[in-house]
Order: C-alpha cells, then structure tokens, then sequence
C-alpha cells in the first residue's frame, strides 16, 4: 500500500514539473496567426482636396510604445503660403470586395489648429471622390465605392494642422514568444486634389533601447535611439504592403535561454518522477 502511495504521489509530482515548465518557466505565448499572413487587412485612405501650400503633407502611422495601438497622423506646420481656401481632408479604411469594388469606412479622427483657423468633421460618399481622382489624373481609376468615409473641413487658413485617428487594437506588438515581438501595420494610399501636392507617407515605430529587427517586411529607413522609421520614397510600394516586423533583443534572448534551461531541468525531473511513479506502481502490481 504505502508503495502505491508513493507511486502516485511520484506521478503527480512528475505531472506538476511538466506543467510548471510548460505554463510558467517556457510557456509558448504567441496568441494568434502572425498578421503577415492576413490577406483581407484594409488599406489606409487619406485623400487631401485642395492645397496646404509649398510643402506636401505628411501621412504617417506611429506606434508610442508597446502597450498603445497604432495611430494616423495627418500634419502640416507650415501652411503660410497656402492660398486662402477651403481644404479637405478625406480619412478612411479601404476594403476590397471583389474585382474593382471597395467599401469605405470612416475613421473618428481629432484636429489640432492650435495657430488658428477652424475644422469641421463629417462622413461624406466616397464615390463622387473616387470619380473625381479618376478626372484630375490622381488615379487610374474609380471604382465602384461603397460606405462613407470621414471628412475634415479645414477654413480660415490655418498656420499649422494635425489631425490624429486611432486605429484599432489589432495594430499594437503582439508578443508571439518570449524572445520577440511581433507587428503588423496597415498599408497607406494617398491622393491630392485640386492642386494640391501628393501627401508624403511614413512609419514611426516605437523600441526600447536594444531592441533589434529579427525580421522585416522593408528595411527601416533609420533605426533611432527609440525609433525604427521607414519613408515612403525609400521604398515605392512600401504603403501599398504595409509594415510586417518581428523584434527582439539581447535581454529577451538571455531570458529566453534561461528560461528555456529551467524548463528542461524541470522536463527532466518530471520524467524521472514519472519513471519512478510507474515502476512502484507496475511492481506492486506484479
């Protein structure tokens, strides 16, 4: 009796080294399929009608940090020799149906003209957009369009503008290992209007101090202290892809490592354990 006692308690023992290894030391965290191989992500939409002046303006996608999902920043700071006009901005996320159709959805979206001047925001039909691109030459040509995309209204000749629109959770570092991060952000086209110059695109990616790219879909433009950057004149069709990367670092591949020994160790006693449990087990039984 008291060797089936000490046979059971072997076996549970050996069950709890495993799980320990597996749920605590190595546990494998990745929480969902890698977004490089979602085919259906929408596009970025950002379409300006009308000038801001001399300088073209700036369409990027920034990550802050590792816990913030990516946001659109649309901005200006130099709009002084701009003619005195109504411009509007048309902000969305772009899905493809089938063949040449697209359904449009609007982004909420907050203006800063802290210098001066006035936004109004709304959701207009993008159709009537898509067929004017296609007049000016801005696009080859218009597809049939369905849902609202939002539009900013800016007046009174602002110096300055930035316009700021979340996007959703599923661009934020998604950690699918204990050694790295992944990333996937959404692809960017952009039209002008009614004279105005085609807006310039960009990627601004929060890391920490040594963090590294484990992999890309582009190679950054700049790698900064705390930013990875890419632009969108290094790479021509950069925003129509959009951005895949994986990150890593020293730190997290000592720990990884470590840890990855812990759980061995622990593999191992737990299957002796079970050795152990069995054999009293098989030889009380005999």
């Amino acid at each position: 009796m008291r060797d089936i006692k000490r046979g059971i308690v072997y076996i549970i023992s050996g069950l709890a080294a495993g799980a320990l290894a597996f749920f605590w030391v190595y546990p494998y965290v990745h929480t969902g399929v890698a977004r490089e191989t979602i085919v259906d992500a929408p596009t970025v939409l950002v379409i300006q009608e009308g000038s801001l002046g001399d300088y073209a303006t700036t369409v990027s996608i920034n990550v802050d940090s590792k816990e913030d999902s990516a946001y659109l920043e649309v901005s200006e700071n130099d709009v002084s020799t701009g003619p005195d006009q109504i411009v509007n901005i048309y902000i969305g996320l772009l899905y493809h149906q089938s063949g040449f159709n697209f359904s449009h959805t609007p982004l909420e979206c907050s203006v800063e003209i802290p210098d001066g001047g006035r936004s109004d925001v709304s959701v207009a039909d993008p159709q009537n957009l898509w067929i004017k691109a296609k007049e000016q030459g801005a696009a080859t040509d218009a597809p049939t369009a369905t849902g609202e995309i939002s539009v900013i209204r800016l007046t009174d000749h602002p110096p300055t503008v930035k316009i700021k629109c979340p996007l959703s959770r599923e661009y934020r570092f998604e950690q699918v290992s204990l050694d790295s991060w992944s990333l996937y952000l959404p692809g960017i086209e952009v039209y002008a209007l009614d004279g105005g110059l085609r807006p310039t695109i960009s990627y601004w990616v929060f890391k920490e101090g040594g963090e590294f790219l484990q992999q890309s879909s582009q190679s950054p433009s700049e790698t900064l202290k705390n930013r990875f950057s890419w632009y969108e004149w290094d790479h021509d069709l950069l925003a129509r892809q959009g951005l895949f990367l994986l990150i890593t670092s020293p730190e997290l591949q000592r720990d990884s490592a470590y840890r990855l020994f812990l759980a061995g160790a622990l593999v191992g006693l737990g299957g002796g354990l079970l050795v152990a449990g069995f054999q009293y087990l098989t030889d009380r039984a005999s």
